[in-house]
Parts: structure tokens; C-alpha cells; sequence
């Protein structure tokens, strides 16, 4: 039996990312401030509200809705995880979060919100570098939902960018050695039930996601 890919998320149960693992067949379970567990075979940081900016040694200008148990809690499942060298993806806060946890930091507001933040989700094209994942999957130029006001700032140790938005705000990352991805956007609500017109189908990106997860827990399996 395949494991269980552990979704990271505020204290609400959020449907859209459970659905999004599971109708790429994985395994999904959603937890708030969870613990790792050696069934977990992969790991979501979801999104939400913004981590607490003395993590990255900042002081707040600009940051709501902090929850620091989470951030506290995620940071750790974080280096569980990387310790382990099982995959993670992160996003939107948790794409931020990855970048925190290897010594990056964050802009607390930034100037371009207009086309990343409205009611709902804004639309932006995003360029990507080749030899990454998205590229691989999705080519040079693609569309992508946007719902944030802060973004990666300074880029963390082993943290390789893999895609901006027109206007430079950094849109997605890997890391150069670990089984680890960020993404800015959002693509739980671009598949499925969640299909749009107006960007690519993210299916695409989550069964990539879910299946390096279950391959990776086949192998942990035979060890």
C-alpha cells in the first residue's frame, strides 16, 4: 500500500488541496501543525496568512495574520523532511517558507500587488527557465493564478529560481540537491474541479508532484 502525502495547513480544512492530491492518486491527509511520521511519504506546505518575519530576522512592517505555532511547527516538518530527503512542495506561503528555512528572506508588501492580488484570484504570465520541472511540463511562457502580497526577497542557500512573473516577482523554485519545489500560485484551485481557462491545467504539475511521492515511497519501502 502506498503512503500518505501530508498536507500542511492552516486551521481550516481546505478541500481544494485533499482533492488535488487525491485525484492525482495520492494518498492525502490535512493537518494543522502536524507531525512527521515515517508513513508520510511526501509533504504540501499550503498556503495562508504570512509567517512571522522573525524567522528571516525582520522586523514587521507589513505582515498579517500571524500564526507563529504554525510557523514554529512547519519549519521543524520542514527539516524533518529535508533530513529524510523525501519531496515538499510548497505553496504560495509554503513556497515562502522553503525559502525562509534555508536562510532566505521575504518583502513584506510588494509594490506590484495590483497584478498578483485582487478579489479572487489575479491572472499573470510567467516565464520559465529551461531544464526545470515547469519548463518541462508546460514550456516557456504560461499563465498562472496570483494571491499574495509578499514574495521571496533574498534567495536562500541551495535555492535555484525556476520562474518569474512579467514584473519579476520570483514564481516558483527547486532546490538544487533535495526533492524540493516552490510554487507562488496556486494549483489546487487550476485542475479538476478547479480547471480555468485562462491558465494551464495544473493536473499536469500535482500528478508530476504525487507520483515523484510515490516513487520515492516505493523505495523507502524496500530499504
Amino acid at each position: 500500500m502506498r503512503g500518505s502525502i501530508l498536507i500542511s495547513g492552516g486551521k481550516e480544512y481546505n478541500k481544494n488541496y485533499v482533492d488535488a492530491i487525491t485525484k492525482s492518486s495520492g494518498n492525502a491527509i490535512y493537518e494543522y501543525c502536524p507531525k512527521y511520521k515515517e508513513k508520510y511519504i511526501g509533504l504540501v506546505l499550503a498556503g495562508g496568512y504570512d509567517m512571522d518575519p522573525v524567522f528571516y530576522r525582520q522586523n514587521n512592517h507589513a505582515s498579517k495574520g500571524i500564526d507563529i505555532k504554525r510557523d514554529e511547527a512547519e519549519l521543524l516538518l520542514l527539516d524533518q523532511f529535508v533530513h529524510a530527503q523525501k519531496p515538499v512542495l510548497g505553496i504560495c506561503r509554503g513556497h515562502q517558507t522553503i525559502n525562509v528555512y534555508f536562510g532566505g528572506d521575504l518583502i513584506q508588501d510588494i509594490y506590484t500587488k495590483s497584478i498578483h492580488q485582487k478579489e479572487g484570484d489575479a491572472i499573470h504570465k510567467t516565464i520559465t527557465k529551461k531544464d526545470s520541472v515547469l519548463y518541462r511540463l508546460y514550456g516557456t511562457e504560461f499563465a498562472t493564478n496570483s494571491n499574495h502580497h509578499q514574495a521571496i526577497g533574498k534567495i536562500g542557500e541551495g535555492i535555484d529560481v525556476t520562474q518569474y512573473s512579467n514584473d519579476g516577482v520570483i514564481e516558483a523554485i527547486e532546490h538544487s540537491d533535495l526533492p524540493i519545489y516552490g510554487v507562488q500560485w496556486h494549483p489546487e484551485r487550476m485542475c479538476y474541479d478547479n480547471l480555468r481557462e485562462d491558465t494551464v491545467d495544473s493536473s499536469k504539475f500535482m500528478k508530476w508532484f504525487v507520483n515523484l511521492c510515490n516513487t520515492a515511497g516505493e523505495s523507502y519501502q524496500r530499504m
